[in-house]
């Protein structure tokens, strides 16, 4: 039926107050005021339209203003929208009963236009010239004290809206002073996986439900600030991304959107991080793109290799250029060449340097994590040093570092040897501290200024390797060094010659 006719010349409603109370959110309450309005002119006849205001004033000293007009028949209204202040402190401490965390907000403005009414029998709405701040924000678990997400300033420029089209747009998102704590829990599991709300059955989203698009031109985050921490080590194992710059192009929703991202960030161990490719977020994970290591310190794995190597990483800086391709067939294809320079490992056994070098120069790698394979040119070595010592009853100084490892399952599948094929390794000004007391003379030499080369190293064959070393030892001493070795398998195979010339 249509509406009755009336006319109201003005209506003037001053310090209203309006209160809240949800038991159902554990007795949430709330008060809004004072609440003005005032309408003028406001008619049901049709195609008439009046121009009204609403101010009201939240718990949290928040401001909500409308002004605007509005149509009755057929239905229809216009206007401005704007909140500042605390506005959404309300809205944050009414969530918090419903999520598994607390958000919060010091301060919000937030403005548009919009147009809202029926056109063929069916609701629309219009907004446009969105532009939102919001100041302080972030969340905390419920269960702790210390704020999970943190973010200086949220700035949404110039967003617009259409339903029934069910398309949004934003032209751009800012994102200052970002701090995010995550982790591995001492299970495995992700920490922030827990803040994430589980939706009842009946709540789940049919599959044939029309996806509402919602497209941004640009997202960035200039230096945040990410803090890591891996709970399966004891202790836990921390590592910051400080600062990290983050920044996305043409992002939006739908299925098999490849959008072009930006990272760079630094390391706290050291060093720096890029990437730079497209990334597909739906529906699965996948990225294709540049990673870029510069003076990455390789002390960032002493934790891992403490329980079962007892050595430690003094020096060392490793530095990559690869192509980086990820999706749910493959774990990561990398292609590319590094150098590992300025490496030192010390022995904490006998306190003495037991491997260093001055530069690993590799030109081309290829590693598929899938595949687990790996393909190599020749690494090549200058200043390596190496130190070997084989005790009376045939052990070694490399085989006393290893930690007793815990008893595995007899059950259990053996890892498998990755698939590799190294072109070969060339080795200049090398240098090897080698002793033999097994022999019946004990031996024991300092090779220096070893050159040479072992040819290519391959899984895939039963050809052993051929070696071909030369040195000198001490003044006028030589030294050679020549054979054949199957490195993965040395006791199957190995005929090693070792020549000294000129010793004392």
């Amino acid at each position: 039926a249509s509406l009755p006719r009336l006319i109201i010349g003005n209506f003037l409603l001053q310090d209203g107050r309006f209160s809240l109370r949800d038991q159902m959110a554990d007795g949430f309450e709330s008060t809004f005021g004072p609440i003005n309005v005032e309408i003028d002119d406001l008619r049901t006849l049709p195609d008439h339209r009046g121009v009204h205001s609403v101010s009201i004033r939240t718990a949290g000293d928040g401001h909500i203003e409308w002004r605007g007009s509005l149509e009755a028949v057929p239905f229809s209204s216009q206007g401005h929208l704007s909140l500042s202040g605390k506005g959404l402190d309300d809205a944050f401490r009414y969530a918090d009963h419903f999520l598994p965390f607390q958000v919060f907000g010091d301060s919000a403005e937030i403005e548009l236009d919009y147009h809202v009414g029926m056109r063929d029998n069916a609701l629309f709405l219009a907004v446009d010239h969105l532009q939102a701040k919001i100041v302080g924000s972030g969340l905390r678990p419920n269960d702790s004290d210390t704020e999970t997400l943190r973010i200086g300033t949220l700035d949404v420029i110039d967003g617009s809206l259409r339903w029934p089209e069910s398309m949004a747009r934003i032209e751009r998102i800012a994102i200052a002073q970002t701090e995010l704590r995550a982790g591995l829990l001492p299970d495995g599991s992700i920490d922030l996986l827990a803040l994430v709300p589980e939706l009842p059955e009946d709540e789940t989203p049919a599959a044939d439900t029309l996806p509402f698009v919602i497209e941004v031109g640009a997202i960035d985050i200039p230096a945040a600030k990410i803090h890591l921490s891996d709970g399966t080590m004891s202790p836990a194992v921390e590592l910051s991304l400080d600062p990290l710059d983050l920044t996305i192009r043409q992002a939006d929703n739908r299925e098999g959107t490849s959008m072009p991202l930006e990272l760079r960030t630094r390391l706290s161990t050291g060093g720096e991080v890029a990437y730079a490719g497209n990334v597909q977020v739906l529906p699965d994970v996948r990225t294709q793109g540049q990673l870029t290591l510069e003076g990455v310190q390789l002390a960032i794995a002493q934790p891992y290799i403490e329980p079962m190597v007892r050595v430690e990483i003094e020096d060392g800086v490793l530095g990559m250029s690869a192509d980086l391709e990820h999706h749910p067939d493959q774990l990561a294809r990398l292609e590319g060449s590094l150098r590992v320079e300025r490496l030192l490992i010390h022995d904490n056994q006998q306190d003495e340097r037991l491997l260093s070098w001055n530069t690993l120069a590799l030109d081309r790698f290829e590693a598929d994590l899938s595949a687990n394979r790996l393909v190599t040119s020749t690494l090549e070595f200058e200043g390596l040093f190496g130190r070997l010592h084989i005790a009376e009853d045939l052990t070694t100084n490399v085989s006393d570092l290893l930690v007793e490892a815990p008893e595995t399952d007899p059950e259990a599948t053996p890892t498998e040897l990755p698939e590799m094929q190294i072109g070969g390794i060339e080795f200049a000004n090398a240098g090897l501290d080698f002793s033999d007391l097994s022999l019946p003379l004990p031996f024991r030499t300092n090779i220096q200024k070893l050159n040479g080369e072992i040819s290519t190293l391959s899984t895939s064959t039963s050809e052993p390797a051929t070696v071909a070393l030369e040195g000198q030892v001490n003044e006028f001493g030589q030294a050679r060094i020549d054979g054949n070795l199957n490195p993965w398998a040395p006791t199957e195979l190995a005929n090693i010659d070792m020549t000294f010339r000129n010793l004392d």
